[in-house]
Parts: C-alpha cells; sequence; structure tokens
C-alpha cells in the first residue's frame, strides 16, 4: 500500500476541490469548470508560424 489517498473535499456548482494525501505531503488542487464549446470553428486548427520559421505543408 501506497498511503496515497484522492478525494473532494468540496463540490460546490463549478468549483471542486481535490485533496491529494500521502504521510510525506498534501497537495490541495481547486478546480473550476470552463465553458468547452468551441466559438470559432472557422480558425480551430489555424496556427500562427512565428517570423522566421519555415513553413512545411502536410499532405
Amino acid at each position: 500500500m501506497t498511503g496515497l489517498k484522492i478525494s473532494w473535499s468540496q463540490r460546490m456548482g463549478p468549483k471542486k476541490t481535490v485533496n491529494i494525501d500521502h504521510p510525506k505531503a498534501m497537495v490541495q488542487i481547486n478546480v473550476q469548470t470552463f465553458k468547452s464549446k468551441v466559438e470559432d470553428r472557422k480558425n480551430l486548427f489555424t496556427l500562427e508560424a512565428p517570423e522566421g520559421y519555415q513553413q512545411l505543408r502536410v499532405r
């Protein structure tokens, strides 16, 4: 057994807290739900190359 325990301590609407407990350390992660809907589908996979970089086409 590793002694590792992962649990939710709060789940209030879009805000959630995850606790990771171990005998040597404890980590608390606060997460917030975000909007996952893509608004601009036209430019979904458009990347701009920095100046000076060579652009290559992938077939």
